[in-house]
């Protein structure tokens, strides 16, 4: 049996769409939706029956505008008699609250379906750098499950060739504030102690003082593009050599041609040269007949190392 029916200060908090013949009380009873009243009067008795001094309860209902109000409820229970009990109930307007906590949900919700879906490996580790999150791709790509990734560090996962002074650098500076994220190429380690390249970026989350929450990393399996780069420069540098290769034969063919002009051919022509110049002397034909088939046979000579050089000088 209420014994007031009707309190200002809980009208102006919840103003109420009051029926004539109607009490605030009833109107506010009127206001709940049914499957909250239903719950709420299950656990009033549930509370009442088993002698508990309170329970918190919370409920939706209608406002005098037709809006939806969240309401909390603290509910005090003394028993005054064999028979009787008062309750006590101090309701808050929590509607701002819950719809905050309602839009949080969602936001999670929708960040563990990125997180658990996202086609490079995740992983999320706390203050105390424990990692309390991993997603599927990161097991399938390192080969461990979430429970055996949580008793390793980074540095279990990290080849040692890449645990070097420049990343141990980087991590003490996200951790420290200096730095917020940070991205870098490492191998890591499959469990099967495999050796992989991963494109590795690293986020800080902080609370609004600056303090440190928690570290994002997304890890990225770059085999095989390091492989095809690799294969690229390989390919390059044998160009360059055959390159080098073409410029050298063209050297040595020059050198030889130069020796064939010079030691061959060149001592030949100066022979044909001092005869000729030795057959401007005799006026007479019968004594010029000698000297002209000399000249003949130093002609053959000089004639016969150049008839090969063309086909010599084919690629």
């Amino acid at each position: 049996t209420p014994t007031r029916t009707d309190d200002p200060i809980f009208r102006a908090v919840l103003p109420l769409e009051v029926l004539p013949d109607e009490s605030y009380l009833d109107a506010w009873s009127r206001s709940i939706v049914p499957e909250d009243k239903a719950r709420m009067d299950a656990a009033g008795n549930r509370a009442v029956l088993s002698g508990q001094a309170g329970y918190v309860q919370t409920y939706t209902c209608l406002d005098a505008g037709g809006a939806r109000r969240r309401i909390r409820e603290d509910v005090t229970l003394r028993r005054t008699g064999a028979r009787t009990w008062e309750a006590v109930g101090v309701a808050h307007d929590i509607t701002s609250l819950a719809e905050a906590e309602a839009v949080t949900q969602r936001l999670e919700e929708r960040f563990r379906a990125v997180f658990d879906n996202a086609p490079v490996g995740m992983l999320i580790r706390d203050r105390d750098l424990a990692l309390t999150h991993s997603n599927k791709a990161l097991h399938e790509m390192l080969g461990y499950t979430a429970e055996q990734l949580r008793a390793l560090g980074s540095q279990d996962l990290i080849d040692p060739r890449d645990w070097d002074s420049e990343f141990v650098q980087l991590l003490d500076e996200l951790y420290a504030g200096s730095r917020h994220s940070y991205a870098i190429e490492r191998r890591y380690l499959r469990k099967s102690g495999e050796s992989f390249w991963v494109h590795l970026r690293v986020y800080v989350v902080r609370d609004a003082a600056g303090d440190f929450q928690y570290a994002v990393s997304m890890l990225e399996d770059i085999s095989d593009r390091k492989a095809a780069q690799a294969a690229i420069e390989d390919h390059e540098r044998e160009r360059t050599r055959l390159l080098q290769r073409v410029v050298d034969v063209q050297e040595e063919e020059r050198a030889r041609i130069a020796y064939e002009l010079h030691d061959q051919i060149g001592p030949q022509l100066t022979s044909l040269l001092l005869g000729l110049k030795a057959a401007e002397a005799p006026a007479d034909l019968a004594e010029m007949k000698p000297q002209t088939v000399a000249l003949r046979a130093v002609t053959a000579r000089a004639v016969a190392p150049v008839s090969p050089l063309p086909l010599a000088l084919r690629p």
